[in-house]
């Protein structure tokens, strides 16, 4: 919705790209109440098929069987792949939807949704990113949707990361204002879990290092 405030629904293309037959019942939910508000044509495009392909591919041998976090990089780096191949044909940029919180703690998969032209949300915490969506008049369903990358079933943001957005955004600014947190024993088991994030995804924010 921000592309659309800022360019126009013409100039805006967005592609729903599901796993699972499933995955279309989503479409009628959150993406047609979009389609309708926005007026953003929402082109469909399965990604079952590659991610099968690819996953069979990489599996060298019994002992290395793909897992379930493996599943969910390769959907996300296929898609990336059709995101910038459908750009290339239509001459347009790709926008990323990565967030502050996602970003900081490296909470986005590598080469996958992490990969853009453009990152318009990048500066806000996921919880700003609400606020924001609520104002531009998103659907209610959609705010009050569970944060998932639906790698797997019952798979959520939170749950996987062991804490909520919430808590996490306070403590990120709070490491991001250098505040001290130590005063709480709840804050500093919390914190360290969120300062191991950060620290252990920094390679996913560094640029590429080069050899001179």
């Amino acid at each position: 919705m921000l592309a659309v405030e800022a360019l126009g629904p013409e100039r805006v293309h967005a592609l729903y790209m599901p796993y699972i037959k499933d995955d279309m019942r989503k479409y009628f939910d959150y993406i047609y109440p979009l389609e309708n508000k926005t007026g953003i044509n929402f082109h469909t495009q399965w990604i079952r098929g590659a991610v099968i392909n690819i996953s069979e591919s990489i599996n060298f041998s019994e002992s290395t069987n793909i897992d379930k976090v493996d599943l969910g990089n390769i959907m996300a780096r296929v898609r990336m792949i059709f995101l910038y191949s459908y750009a290339r044909r239509h001459n347009l940029l790709v926008l990323g939807t990565s967030n502050k919180s996602e970003i900081m703690t490296g909470y986005f998969t590598k080469w996958g949704d992490g990969a853009a032209d453009l990152q318009p949300i990048a500066h806000l915490y996921k919880t700003h990113v609400k606020l924001i969506a609520k104002e531009l008049g998103v659907p209610e369903n959609i705010l009050q949707r569970v944060p998932s990358g639906e790698i797997w079933e019952g798979q959520t943001d939170e749950g996987e990361m062991g804490i909520t957005y919430e808590e996490l955004d306070s403590l990120l600014y709070k490491i991001e204002i250098e505040t001290d947190t130590h005063g709480d024993n709840l804050i500093s088991n919390n914190l360290s879990k969120v300062l191991q994030m950060v620290g252990n995804s920094g390679h996913k924010r560094e640029r590429i290092p080069t050899v001179r």
